[in-house]
């Protein structure tokens, strides 16, 4: 988890979302309407402000990060 959003674990994760408050869930985007949940959304924005990529590369890292199951907040949790 660190290595993509530089972050420890799913507690400090959870920490930083509680931190962002209400303003999480006031995310505006410009070409779409978000489908996913505000957790999903903000861990996105942490990759790709971390990785510095674009968003192409940004669906297809997700694609292969969440097959792998190494970084969604949900599986973690399970674990």
């Amino acid at each position: 988890m660190q290595v993509y959003i530089g972050l420890d674990n799913v507690g400090m994760f959870t920490g930083v979302l509680a931190s962002l408050g209400s303003a999480a869930h006031k995310l505006q985007y410009l070409y779409a309407t978000p489908t996913l949940d505000v957790r999903n959304q903000v861990l996105l924005i942490l990759i790709k402000l971390r990785l510095y990529i674009t968003n192409f590369q940004l669906g297809r890292s997700v694609q292969y990060i969440c097959y792998m199951g190494k970084i969604h907040v949900q599986a973690m949790e399970n674990n």
